[in-house]
């Protein structure tokens, strides 16, 4: 924020840390797996100027397999998916 850029930070959980406070930051919630909210997160990039920097610092990691879930596969290339594509 001190060489004059604006921040937007993402997360899937509400942020109330008052560090994040800053007339050039701002927070949104979304969920990058949900196509209409990533839609909105767009929309709002493009009506502040565009994109200059991107730092996908985003991603998934459980390593328990649901309850009742024998398949290991299916449930890794589930986070594989979300930490490479967002889907």
């Amino acid at each position: 924020m001190q060489a004059g850029y604006r921040v937007l930070g993402l997360d899937v959980a509400p942020q109330e840390d008052p560090e994040l406070h800053h007339a050039d930051f701002q927070f949104a919630t979304a969920d990058i797996t949900n196509v209409e909210q990533t839609e909105q997160i767009a929309a709002l990039v493009c009506n502040h100027g565009g994109l200059q920097v991107l730092i996908n610092n985003a991603g998934i990691a459980d390593p328990f397999l649901p309850e009742g879930s024998g398949d290991k596969f299916k449930h890794w290339l589930k986070i594989i998916q979300i930490n490479l594509t967002g889907r």
